[in-house]
């Protein structure tokens, strides 16, 4: 049986860096969008029935939803 070294270099280690950071930036930047949207419009159309404070209520009940999620 032949064994096969696996050897990584440091450009390898600083792209697996790089795009890790970047993904987390994505979804960081996705969520402050959605909390954005949820805070000024998504309880107006989601929750019109709703009294204004309880819609808000809701639309961030969703957003904590995704966040835990």
């Amino acid at each position: 049986m032949t064994t096969v070294k696996n050897e990584r270099t440091t450009s390898d280690l600083i792209r697996a860096a790089v795009s890790g950071w970047l993904g987390t930036a994505l979804e960081f930047m996705d969520f402050q969008l959605y909390s954005l949207g949820a805070a000024l419009v998504f309880h107006e159309i989601f929750f019109p029935e709703q009294s204004a404070a309880m819609a808000l209520i809701l639309a961030m009940g969703t957003y904590g939803a995704g966040y835990i999620a």
